[in-house]
C-alpha cells in the first residue's frame, strides 16, 4: 500500500491557550468515513494527553494544599472532556490539509 492512499490524522493539544503537543501522521489504514478518521485521531491524542494529565496531577498534588490529603495519591482518573468544534475553528485541519488561512488561527499571527 502506498503512502498517498492512506488517511492522515493530526491533533493539537493546548494548555492555557498555547499548543504544547501536536502531531500529524499517516494512518496505517484507510478510513471509510470522516467519523472513523476522527475517532482514530482522538485515540492518538488521548495516548499523548493522559500521561501529561497524570504528570500535572502529580505536580499539583505535591503542593501543600488544604484538603489534598483526602484525595488518593494513586488515583488514575483524568478529567477530559470532548467537545464539539465547528469546522471554521478546527485547528487540527492545519496538520492534515493544505489550508494556508488557518495558520493565523493556530499560530496567533
Amino acid at each position: 500500500m502506498t503512502s498517498s492512499v492512506c488517511s492522515r490524522a493530526g491533533y493539537i493539544i493546548k494548555f492555557c491557550g498555547y499548543p504544547h503537543i501536536w502531531k500529524s501522521q499517516l494512518m496505517d489504514c484507510i478510513c471509510l468515513s470522516t467519523a472513523e478518521a476522527e475517532y482514530y485521531a482522538l485515540s492518538q491524542a488521548m495516548r499523548a494527553l493522559i500521561p501529561v494529565c497524570s504528570l500535572l496531577k502529580e505536580m499539583c498534588s505535591s503542593l501543600d494544599v488544604p484538603g489534598s490529603r483526602r484525595q488518593p495519591i494513586g488515583s488514575s482518573s483524568c478529567d477530559i472532556s470532548v467537545i464539539y468544534c465547528p469546522t471554521e475553528t478546527q485547528e487540527a485541519d492545519y496538520l492534515t490539509k493544505n489550508l494556508p488561512n488557518i495558520g493565523e488561527l493556530v499560530q496567533g499571527w
